[in-house]
């Protein structure tokens, strides 16, 4: 029954309970992207009342699952072998032993592990993935100290370490060729520490050098990072452990998933849950990201359990062509294909450079076992090693997990910037990709049955596309042979020849050319598809004026062009990828024929291919000089000829009229410049070397652009005066050199040594056979060979006089103690610094010698680990359970491989073999679609379907019978070439659809991810403990900057929209004394939150530091500052009496201070020690021991100052 006008307050209050019940539906709690289960109490709702049903169905979130109370904050007290290289939060929470298998609410933190695998990477590279980690440590700091401090709970805390895994980080020393030493990537690794620390925090900072651990597998380099997390470098050595990529990934796989948490003394099921909740986050060491790309990959993993990875946007960075076309291809590859993917199956590849693996899902038997398969057969080298990430998640597939792709999760990556190095790069790509799809589509029946997420469709859309790659150069090819009809006005059989020949050409240059000269080939070739494409552009633009609008191609070419344009504006951030699309044209030539080509002919090449050592080029300087000289007598020829023709044609043709201006021009500057006229004769030479400067200089210095020397006022360097060893040994290398000669031809039995101390006046010889020397007289020595003879052999007398009295223990009294102490010499400058430095290398050299070897042990003191360039960071030694469990390891999956020559050539045989079916089978099927399609193009009048849109009508009127013939003329079009358009037709239309509802979910993904401001109450309307509870972790990162800790806050600030005044040299002055500038972001996070005052916040008394006086957007209030007083209060308390229960008081006991105000400036001044900034008197209590004494009396009532 329908209410009456009278009873409309009854609805009216039916309404407002309905709000007031639901009120919790407008300030959700829970986690971004929960499941419906959580969300909702029953799965099913009510249609007709929808949201009615949907507002009273839905949850009251409840408390987080990790209550503060429950965590252990100060792991550092509880350190163990589990824990031993950060501080843990997750470990101790409960002290009882014998609820040990109950699983604590701790269990479910989050637990990153970062593992990034590096090789050759440069400078740049590092530094961008170092200051990606140094940010992850700040944000992850910021939350453990709010959490720590502040006591609030984050349920998007997480844990992280960092572990680095440095293939072949060991050469030979140049010092002793016994030894190994790090090599030049791992000390730039070093040396880049304190430069991305000092780019991140914005200030001058000095990171702990590394602590030095020998390993069985090489070595280990430890920091500890301003956040407390850490570092963990793995120095593999190539002759102890194998290498690359693959292996390293298995090694830390078992170090991280199987050591340190299997091994770990606690339950089954509590392994269970923190496996579930631990990550890999897999890098390359080029990558850039930011915290919250690794948040969004988190909730797509908390959203669903059974999610085994998952990857974010790859952004390709760099400069050049090949930059510009990948900005594209990756574009549509993410925009498109991988969105696709994600939303009607699984995404088939989670790139290793920005991933992140479940621990969980990479544990399963036949995935982590799988993974360390060795390589036995030749397909096993193209599926297995040069594409490991798809190979990876192929494995996770076929186990039934799911991988998923995040639109909203960005990271940079260095893409190549050559041709080589990118077609080196795809040629690794190329059969991986085909080889793991293959394998999955081979397979798809138990695939399906064990996958939920892919499904028969799936496998379908797969397999077009797979059918697509396979022809995809057939399709490139008949586009070349139609596009070359349309444009150059040819037949069909000399387009085709046209473009068979250089085809031909360039297989036969793969099969038999090395791949350099391959690789030179394909550029070429490339540069002249290029050319053709701008006329293939042209061709078919006309031929869609001929066909008219409604023409497949011009419709297929129309909705492709759209689908680019759309996406490209679904994606407004990324709208600039959608410029270099004309660039990807005009390399599908390339890209889709030759690549596909050299990547296949090449597939016997298992090789890397890039990041290697490039050589030196040779200058061309010599061919410029005589192209020059030709050049110049070609214009003595062409001005001879300009002058005839000037005469010829008059003197006011526009050219001679020019002539004589510029000419002119130039008499008259010169005339302006009498001081300089005698520059003017030269003017004839300048034109002569025209074209060498203006054409030949320009070709020389583009194709010289990687010659960076100087190249001027090089002069020959004074060859330095050479040591006694250096001579000895030339004068070594001398005999052998004439002894080796004397031994050279068919008489050199006949030589004999002969004493060169004799010469005669005359002398006779035949053929160096005999020598007749008449008046023999002894040969002239020179002066200063015999001074260095004499000096030698007083050294040796003094040496062995010294090594004697060193045995019988005499020390001379005249002897130098020091070699650091100044010499002091009676005799000249000159003869003082030759003597000395003689007996300072032969002294040395002998001190060696005499001094017994010391004996190393690879895990005791290897020697790699004196190697100053590490600094002077601690040698500490690995557990014992460590090293045999990588001795373990190393012993069952990663040792060398030991190369057999006659396996080897056995495996090459068996990739050549491979290559050779492969391409064969590819061949065969591109030329039969490629001769079907082109004979029914040659008989499209016999055998055509005719196309219903875009119909003309020729109308033709008949003067002598006054008839009208009206003559439809239908598009004629192919079979097969129609199926084929429809087919990409198709794919398009999934692929654009899927990108649509993909959008939908990354923006659903981006709200839950952003505060709605305009929802929430103002700062002044909201209590002090909801302002800090919703705000706490940026309050955190404002109180733990470094930047500013010492007092420089408004150095280079920015005050009224101007930039303030620089003091330059009070800065300098400062960071000229600041030599031991380091510190972590928890000291300066206590410094500023203790020196916060509740009766100063209380009286309006100014008491903002200058960071907390930026924090506008927080509105840091009275009321606020009163908070956190109360907070630091709380703090200071639960510390004394946890502190006391240890000690095992009851009331505090009244004593001195253990430290005085002068210690407490010490420990927080940044110029402080080194050890102090790390281990302060404030990680025990909380406040510094001068404020301690001075408080420990207080009484309720009383309001203290507290004084830093």
């Amino acid at each position: 029954m329908i209410l009456c006008p009278q009873y409309a307050w009854v609805w009216l209050f039916w309404l407002l309970s309905q709000t007031w019940i639901t009120l919790h539906i407008w300030t959700p709690k829970c986690e971004r992207l929960a499941s419906t289960e959580k969300l909702y109490v029953t799965p099913m709702y009510n249609s007709l009342l929808i949201d009615q049903s949907m507002a009273l169905n839905r949850r009251r979130d409840d408390e987080g699952d990790v209550k503060t109370e429950d965590l252990n904050l100060n792991a550092e007290e509880h350190e163990n072998e589990v824990s031993q290289y950060y501080e843990t939060i997750s470990i101790h929470t409960d002290s009882s032993n014998n609820n040990a298998s109950k699983i604590k609410s701790s269990d479910q933190i989050t637990r990153i592990y970062a593992t990034a695998t590096m090789w050759h990477e440069n400078e740049e590279e590092m530094i961008e993935m170092l200051k990606s980690i140094l940010r992850m440590d700040e944000d992850q700091s910021a939350r453990r100290v709010a959490q720590k401090y502040l006591k609030i709970v984050d349920l998007d805390y997480y844990e992280f370490e960092t572990h680095i895994f440095f293939d072949d980080a060991f050469e030979i020393s140049d010092d002793n060729e016994d030894e190994n030493v790090v090599n030049q990537f791992v000390k730039l690794l070093v040396n880049l520490m304190d430069d991305a620390a000092t780019h991140v925090h914005q200030t001058n900072i000095r990171i702990r050098p590394p602590k030095k651990y020998p390993a069985p597998y090489g070595g280990r380099l430890v920091w500890t990072l301003p956040g407390k997390t850490k570092i963990v470098a793995h120095l593999k050595d190539k002759s102890k452990i194998r290498h690359k990529k693959r292996w390293s990934q298995v090694m830390y796989m078992y170090y991280l998933l199987g050591f340190k948490l299997m091994d770990q003394p606690i339950s089954v099921d509590r392994k269970e849950v923190i496996a579930e909740n631990t990550f890999l986050l897999t890098l390359d060491g080029d990558i850039d990201f930011a915290p919250n790309a690794v948040a969004l990959l988190v909730d797509l993993m908390k959203k669903n359990t059974n999610l085994g990875a998952a990857c974010g946007r790859i952004h390709p960075v760099g400069a050049g062509l090949m930059v510009w076309y990948q900005m594209f291809e990756y574009a549509i590859g993410h925009w498109l294909q991988k969105s696709t993917e994600h939303m009607i199956g699984c995404v088939l590849c989670s790139p290793g450079c920005f991933s992140l693996f479940r621990g969980k899902a990479l544990m399963d038997d036949n995935v982590m076992a799988r993974y360390t398969t060795k390589s036995s057969q030749a397909r096993h080298y193209v599926q297995y090693d040069q594409g490991e990430d798809r190979w990876l998640c192929t494995l996770l597939l076929q186990r039934g997990y799911r991988v998923e792709y995040s639109a909203a999760s960005d990271a940079y990556t260095h893409a190549p910037e050559g041709f080589s190095e990118f077609y080196n790069q795809r040629r690794r790509w190329v059969p991986s990709t085909m080889a793991n799809i293959m394998d999955l589509l081979q397979d798809y029946k138990k695939t399906i049955k064990v996958n939920d997420n892919i499904s028969l469709p799936y496998v379908f859309y797969q397999t077009m596309l797979m059918g697509g790659t396979i022809l995809g150069p057939a399709t490139i090819f008949l586009m070349l042979v139609g596009a070359f009809v349309a444009a150059f006005h040819i037949g069909n059989w000399p387009s085709f020849e046209y473009n068979i020949i250089p085809i031909l050409l360039f297989m036969i240059a793969c099969f038999t050319l090395n791949s350099n000269i391959q690789l030179i080939v394909a550029q070429m070739l490339s540069a002249a598809y290029a050319l053709f494409m701008m006329a293939v552009i042209v061709g078919t633009t006309l031929q869609l004026g001929q066909d008219g609008v409604g023409s497949p191609s011009a419709i297929f070419l129309i909705a492709l062009s759209g689908s680019f344009f759309i996406a490209a504006c679904m994606h407004p951030q990324e709208f600039k990828c959608i410029i270099p699309g004309l660039l990807y044209l005009l390399c599908i030539p390339s890209m889709y024929l030759l690549l596909i080509i050299y990547s296949l002919i090449n597939l016997n090449n298992v090789s890397w291919g890039t990041r290697e050592i490039a050589t030196k080029k040779t200058k061309k300087i010599t061919i410029a000089y005589v192209l020059t000289a030709v050049y110049a007598l070609v214009m003595i020829v062409v001005l001879v000829a300009m002058f005839l023709n000037f005469a010829a044609d008059g003197w006011d043709t526009p050219s001679a009229m020019f002539f004589i201006a510029t000419a002119a021009s130039f008499i008259l500057t010169g005339l302006a410049h009498p001081k300089e006229i005698a520059c003017l004769p030269a003017g004839l030479i300048y034109y002569l070397l025209v074209p060498s400067m203006y054409l030949l200089l320009q070709i020389y210095s583009c194709f010289n652009l990687n010659n960076v020397s100087w190249g001027t006022r090089e002069v020959s360097t004074k060859q330095k005066k050479k040591t006694r060893e250096q001579m000895e040994e030339e004068r070594k290398t001398l005999e052998e050199a004439k002894k080796a000669k004397k031994k050279e031809g068919f008489l050199g039995f006949l030589h004999r040594e002969q004493q060169n101390d004799d010469e005669g006046s005359i002398e006779f010889s035949l053929a160096g056979l005999f020598k007749i020397m008449c008046c023999v007289h002894p040969k002239p020595s020179d002066e200063r060979q015999q001074l260095a003879s004499i000096a030698n052999s007083l050294d040796i007398l003094k040496k062995r006089f010294e090594t004697i009295e060193s045995h019988m223990g005499i020390v001379p009294s005249g002897r130098r103690r020091s070699t650091m102490q100044p010499r002091v010499s009676l005799r000249g400058d000159s003869a003082s610094l030759i003597n000395d430095g003689i007996v300072d290398d032969y002294s040395d050299n002998e001190s060696e010698k005499s001094a017994p070897k010391e004996e190393r042990d690879d895990l005791v003191n290897p020697y790699w680990i004196e190697d100053k360039a590490l600094k002077r960071g601690e040698v500490d030694y690995m557990p014992g359970a460590e090293v045999h469990f990588f001795k373990d390891l190393i012993e069952k999956y990663l040792y060398p491989l030991i190369k057999n020559p006659q396996e080897q050539k056995q495996m090459e045989a068996e990739l050549k073999e491979l290559r050779n079916i492969t391409v064969f089978s590819f061949t065969m099927l591109n030329a039969i679609f490629v001769l079907i399609v082109f004979l029914l193009q040659l008989n499209k009048d016999v055998i055509h379907i005719e196309w219903p849109l875009g119909v003309k009508t020729n109308i033709t009127f008949i003067e002598a019978t006054n008839e009208v013939l009206i003559h439809q003329e239908h598009l004629q079009l192919e079979p097969i070439g129609l199926v084929f358009v429809f087919f990409f037709a198709l794919i398009l239309i999934i692929q654009f659809v899927a990108m649509l509802f993909h959008r939908f979910g990354t923006i659903s993904h981006i709200l839950a991810s952003t505060e709605l401001t305009c929802c929430n109450k103002k700062a002044e309307d909201t209590t002090e403990d909801a302002f800090i509870q919703r705000n706490a972790v940026d309050i955190v990162r404002q109180l733990q900057r470094l930047r500013g800790i010492d007092g420089d806050y408004d150095s280079d600030s920015v005050q009224g929209g101007q930039l303030g005044r620089r003091r330059t040299i009070h800065n300098l002055e400062r960071h000229r004394q600041k030599k031991q500038a380091i510190g972590t972001l928890d000291v300066a996070f206590k410094k500023r939150f203790f020196s916060i005052s509740a009766e100063a916040a209380e009286n309006g008394e100014e008491t903002e530091t200058p960071v907390l006086g930026n924090m506008r957007r927080l509105s840091m209030r009275r009321e606020t500052m009163k908070a956190l007083a109360e907070r630091r209060e709380t703090v200071v308390q639960e510390r004394r009496m946890s502190k006391m229960q240890t000690m095992g008081a009851k009331k505090p006991r009244n004593r001195t201070s253990i430290a005085s105000e002068a210690d407490h400036q010490r420990v927080f001044t940044p110029g402080g020690s080194v050890n102090d900034a790390y281990e302060s008197e404030m990680d025990n209590y909380g406040v510094p021991a001068s404020v301690r004494s001075v408080t420990r009396y207080r009484t309720t009532e009383e309001n203290v100052i507290y004084k830093p």
